[in-house]
């Protein structure tokens, strides 16, 4: 087989294995997907209508000037965060 051939041949194997055809060296072989725990939850939380309501309310406050966090709340939150793991 001439080098063009072996890299024809390459890229159709290549092709079979992205189109799920199993050559003969991996019939049987499955593929799986796992979601990690964090991707349920990230998947949840963008589901939630009144997280989104909230997201919503915040973003024009901000838009607006009119958002004004409590610095003292904020910070002993992100200590509070850094201490829990």
């Amino acid at each position: 087989m001439t080098t063009g051939g072996t890299q024809q041949a390459a890229k159709v194997q290549s092709a079979e294995r992205v189109n799920g055809k199993a050559n003969a060296g991996s019939a049987g072989a499955t593929d799986a997907v796992q979601l990690s725990t964090l991707g349920r939850e990230v998947e949840a939380l963008q589901a939630d209508p009144a997280r989104a309501a909230r997201l919503e309310s915040l973003q024009a406050a901000v838009t607006d000037g009119s958002y004004q966090p409590d610095s003292q709340a904020v910070s002993k939150a992100l200590v509070d965060g850094a201490f829990e793991k």
